[in-house]
């Protein structure tokens, strides 16, 4: 019978072998973190020099202290490390932006693992056990060391990313971002996080009654005072001056003109045209501005009225003949107003001010198309005696006073007393209102760059099809949307396209399913073009009420629809451009309240570019806004629709000086062009075109304007959709899977009907 060994009570010190594990636990975890950056840079193709080890290490943890030059030489001797030192002259550094700067006669010390060079997962678990048994048998005093910290962020006990850095902030000061942050998706993804500081108001030395506002205006005004940028710009147009305002989203630009159209309604019978962009934004601010003129004792709120493609024909004899302010946009100016503008004569004899508001988004040919539009209202307005005066409001951009000079006629006229039908070119000052003038309060706002890792996936995982794609920008994005709805934070999604729309709603819905939030579903909605004016206008109206807790769009909800107050926006990529990017952010946190961006990075070059950039990124001046009013081809097309109007360069007519004045200085040689290739002909003592053409034939806006019907068969060929020409053979060709607002079940297109 063999004998037991007799357990003796644990000494009061510890044994030897135990002091040994928990001495060599350190060089485990320093190990650990060297061999990830030397994966990280033979990965990316850098050389893993010792300097650029340790530095990429200090950046990854945190702590300068984790892993040092001191350490790495102590791994080289314990074993499986090694250093050669390489003349600089040698080896390229395609990770330096400067080499020529350095000595090249200085050494770099190169990390080699001889035995498992591998930049892989499997080489990597290799090299531990390899370093843990060389561990074991080495003779250097592993205990006189600092003890290792693990690396700043890493909730959970995972191998640390160096394209990550920690974030030293307090993110607790950030609405709505340690939601995110203590979410199960979380591992380090927050790369940047920029900070813009509350700013107070300003308010204006001269308030409403100093600027001689009627008293029915002042007392429809629900504001003590106005902002700074408020009062001088009202100044400047109740003292007959030009006013471009180019301050920030919800600085209350819509009251710069109301009050001084409001004063003309009641002093006056003047009239006034204001020019949205889209119908939408039309729609939205008429009902606005009813609601002031309401308030206004002795104005009737229907004297405004919108007046565009969906006013029933009805309807538009009697805004003509009643309204007062007319809300339209550029495209119905052009097709309808201008050309048959002496149903119009009353308005455009009486106009006093053109508000051109979303300024910045007349640029390039549309812009160009724009601008001669104008010139052609102008012209009109002139021959019908009136001068008025243009309100031009914009997101910040940065050339504000230039882009006015482009878009809008600089030459004021008017006819003199001794000579009425001649033409006097005057000058009429310009205001510019620009962001350093913005006298508006704003709340904190927190711009977090959210860049995704995608999850390892091993070559079995791509041969079988299996690849794990919630690491996407796409799936990540649906995450947070379904995170922030959960948690009862207001939040608009933009995306770049229609069908990125429709997949991320897609995949949010699932999510909150998933999660046993199905109740929720119904508070996420999309919001893109090509759905109907009434599905857009109920999910406008939802917004506001703040009945959706989410909304998923394209760049459509970017100008200034009033949607209420929202706490936090979400962008799939960084915008395309430094205005867009503010003005998506800017429709979160109105009324002075802090709110947050999250940019969720795309794994691309621009996005990894502008990551890179940091707080550089959010401190860059907006773009400039371009557009050439002088395009010889914009301007023949508007030639021709001008002599629609009026005979060109007719004395009888009126239109012979004025139209030298309007129109670009060689004005005679491109009509004399036009009448040599037959498309002007001479009437009289002017030019017009061949009664055939129509301005319907010129379009402004695109250079393809057919557009296509998604209808359900299945119920009586309801219209569900509609599909504009050059994307229709992308998305709803025979057999295609067509998403519309997630509905349960996917529509298929079944034949697509082309013109003959």
């Amino acid at each position: 019978m063999s004998k037991r060994k007799k357990c003796a009570p644990s000494p009061s010190t510890d044994t030897p072998s135990t002091a040994k594990a928990e001495a060599t636990a350190p060089w485990c975890q320093r190990f650990q973190l060297l061999d990830t950056c030397y994966c990280f840079l033979v990965a990316k193709k850098a050389i893993p020099s010792l300097n650029t080890i340790v530095s990429l290490a200090t950046h990854m943890s945190g702590n300068p202290a984790n892993l040092t030059a001191t350490h790495v030489r102590q791994m080289v001797s314990i074993g499986v490390v090694e250093l050669n030192a390489q003349p600089r002259d040698k080896v390229v550094q395609q990770d330096e932006f400067n080499p020529a700067s350095r000595d090249p006669h200085e050494t770099i010390e190169l990390v080699q693992f001889p035995d498992v060079p591998q930049p892989s997962k499997r080489a990597s678990t290799k090299r531990m056990l390899l370093f843990q048994r060389a561990l074991q048998t080495t003779s250097l005093d592993l205990t006189n060391v600092p003890e290792f910290e693990a690396p700043i962020g890493n909730k959970r006990s995972k191998s640390a990313d160096p394209s990550s850095p920690s974030i030293p902030f307090q993110t607790s000061a950030i609405p709505y971002l340690n939601t995110l942050m203590q979410t199960s998706y979380y591992d380090g993804q927050v790369v940047h996080i920029e900070t813009i500081p509350t700013r107070p108001a300003r308010f204006g030395h001269r308030q409403l009654s100093d600027l001689g506002v009627c008293d029915a205006v002042r007392q429809a005004v629900l504001v003590d005072k106005l902002y700074s940028h408020q009062s001088d710009a009202i100044a400047a147009l109740l003292e007959g001056q030009h006013v471009v305002i180019s301050t920030s989203t919800s600085s209350g630009k819509s009251m710069v003109y109301s009050i001084p159209v409001a004063h003309s309604l009641v002093t006056s019978q003047a009239t006034s045209l204001f020019l949205f962009p889209t119908k939408a934004l039309a729609q939205d601010q008429v009902q606005s501005f009813r609601s002031f003129l309401g308030r206004c004792n002795g104005l009737d709120p229907s004297i405004c009225a919108t007046y565009d493609g969906d006013t029933a024909m009805a309807a538009r004899s009697s805004v003509r003949s009643s309204a007062r302010v007319i809300l339209t946009n550029p495209d119905m100016l052009h097709v309808s107003i201008l050309p048959q503008h002496k149903v119009w004569r009353t308005v455009l004899s009486r106009l006093k001010y053109i508000v051109v508001d979303e300024a910045h988004m007349y640029r390039g040919i549309f812009g160009s198309h724009v601008a001669n539009v104008l010139r052609r209202l102008f012209r009109l307005c002139y021959l019908y005696g009136s001068n008025p005066q243009v309100v031009c409001c914009s997101a910040s951009i940065q050339n504000p006073r230039e882009h006015f000079g482009w878009l809008v006629p600089q030459q004021s006229l008017c006819s003199t007393a001794d000579n009425p039908s001649a033409v006097q070119v005057c000058s009429r000052g310009v205001a510019v209102l620009e962001p350093e003038q913005d006298g508006s309060p704003c709340g904190a706002k927190y711009f977090v760059v959210w860049r995704p890792k995608p999850p390892p996936t091993t070559s079995l995982d791509l041969n079988q099809n299996n690849q794990d794609m919630t690491g996407s920008t796409i799936f990540q994005s649906a995450q947070i949307l379904a995170t922030l709805v959960a948690a009862k934070v207001h939040t608009i999604a933009f995306c770049r396209g229609r069908k990125l729309t429709e997949l991320i709603l897609d995949y949010t819905h699932s999510i909150l399913r998933s999660q046993k939030l199905g109740h929720l579903v119904a508070r996420v909605k999309g919001y893109r073009g090509g759905y109907s004016v009434e599905s857009r206008r109920a999910i406008e109206t939802q917004l506001f009420r703040q009945e959706l807790l989410g909304v998923v769009a394209t760049n459509a909800l970017e100008l200034g629809i009033d949607i209420g107050s929202l706490e936090c926006t979400l962008h799939l990529g960084f915008p395309p451009s430094i205005a867009s990017m503010w003005q998506q952010a800017g429709r979160a946190g109105r009324s002075g309240k802090d709110s947050m961006a999250v940019i969720v990075c795309f794994d691309s070059p621009l996005d990894a570019y502008n990551t890179s950039l940091g707080s550089a990124m959010f401190h860059k001046l907006p773009e400039a806004v371009v557009l050439d009013p002088n395009n010889s081809q914009v301007v023949q097309q508007h030639l021709l629709c001008a002599s629609l109007e009026l005979d060109l360069l007719s004395q009888r007519c009126g239109t012979n000086a004025i139209d030298r004045v309007m129109f670009p200085n060689d004005v005679d040689d491109l009509v004399a062009t036009m009448v040599a290739k037959g498309t002007l002909m001479v009437s009289g003592d002017g030019f017009r075109v061949p009664a055939s053409m129509s301005v319907k034939d010129i379009t402004i806006r695109d250079i393809a304007q057919d557009g296509y019907n998604v209808v359900d068969v299945d119920d009586d060929n309801k219209v569900i959709d509609t599909i504009p020409g050059h994307r229709v053979f992308f998305q709803a060709y025979p057999a295609a899977a067509y998403l519309h607002q997630v509905r349960f079940m996917r529509y298929f297109a079944d034949s697509l009907d082309l013109p003959i």
